[in-house]
């Protein structure tokens, strides 16, 4: 299938499909596989990383379920710092009907609350805007019924204090295209998540699931956002932004974007030798021009993919100033480092191979 090509292009190998158990040296698992050496953790990491991101298109942790041999929920999942199934509690949803179909929002608004007893401990308690807030680590979902018809809405205020930035734009973008059931926006200075559940009937284990999705999405994308987009948790101390923050001047200024110093050498050689993206360099050559390392070659397509971001965002702005010759400039410079971006994927696959 399409999925076990790309295992094959970044390197990995197929099972065996008749193993020879009696070989010892023979691979008889019935998963994709790889050889690395003992102390090769780190390009194992990318290797794994290349995997999830570009093969399965999960874009963070949170989007990942664990479980250990036997149906152990706990040991797994914890370990590795994922969420934990969600585990039915037969005494809490005994007596619980498949589904219901309300008769209107008062009859829907006790359907909720009877279906979240098992999330929270109890009868949960309602705010002064009658929706139902549920704590998650340094996060907070509430839980909504609609006025106008059968809907149930889950939203989290996963940062705040955020500025409107085009690249703070340009990563909710992008978290909108690579997660499904989860709609990501930014409003007054916050970003926030939030699913919606149509109610026609209204099934308890779907809200204990949207629940449980939100929360952990909310709970684990709080901390990686907020190092490149500034801003706070909803539960926790204002931060400084990262590294990556968008600059504080105009979009389309240049004076903030990475120097030639400030950008690693091989990266920086990279960009020279290929300075008309006319193909010139081959991947076979940016593989060895970054030492055929996998973790700096991911590392650099991070960097080069920020400048994307950065100068599609400037070229939009100079548009919206109506200055169609900065505009230009800037969609050249994106190009080229989109055009960066695809060498060095075609040689993380080559050496991903190796």
């Amino acid at each position: 299938d399409t999925q076990g090509q790309a295992l094959l292009q970044l390197g990995w190998s197929a099972p065996a499909s008749e193993p020879d158990v009696d070989d010892p040296d023979e691979h008889t698992g019935p998963n994709f596989w790889i050889n690395a050496e003992p102390d090769a953790l780190a390009e194992l990491a990318g290797a794994s990383v290349a995997v999830i991101r570009d093969v399965f298109g999960v874009p963070h942790p949170s989007f990942l379920i664990a479980s250990g041999a036997q149906g152990d929920l706990g040991g797994a999942a914890e370990s590795l710092g994922l969420p934990r199934p969600a585990q039915e509690d037969p005494s809490a949803v005994e007596d619980e009907p498949l589904a219901v179909e309300p008769t209107d929002r008062d009859h829907l608004v006790e359907l909720v609350d009877a279906a979240l007893v098992p999330v929270v401990g109890g009868t949960p308690a309602h705010d002064d805007d009658g929706d139902i807030p549920i704590r998650s680590g340094s996060a907070i979902v509430f839980v909504r019924v609609a006025e106008d018809g059968p809907f149930i809405e889950l939203f989290s205020p996963v940062l705040v204090d955020v500025e409107g930035s085009p690249l703070a734009l340009e990563r909710i973008s992008q978290l909108n295209r690579w997660v499904r059931f989860v709609s990501f926006g930014w409003d007054a200075g916050t970003v926030h998540a939030s699913m919606h559940l149509y109610c026609h009937p209204f099934v308890p284990e779907h809200l204990r699931h949207a629940v449980a999705v939100l929360t952990s999405v909310a709970d684990r994308l709080d901390d990686e956002l907020r190092l490149g987009l500034g801003g706070r948790a909803f539960f926790g101390e204002e931060e400084d932004g990262g590294t990556d923050e968008a600059p504080a001047g105009s979009a389309g200024s240049t004076e903030d974007e990475p120097g030639d110093d400030e950008l690693p050498e091989a990266l920086l050689t990279l960009i020279q030798l290929d300075a008309d993206a006319d193909g010139s360099v081959s991947a076979v050559e940016a593989a060895e021009i970054c030492g055929r390392n996998r973790r700096d070659i991911l590392d650099y397509i991070r960097i080069a993919e920020e400048q994307v971001i950065e100068w599609r965002s400037s070229a939009e702005e100079a548009l919206g100033d109506g200055d169609r010759e900065e505009a230009a400039a800037c969609t050249h410079e994106g190009k080229a480092w989109q055009s960066t971006v695809d060498l060095l994927r075609s040689a993380l696959r080559l050496v991903a191979k190796e």
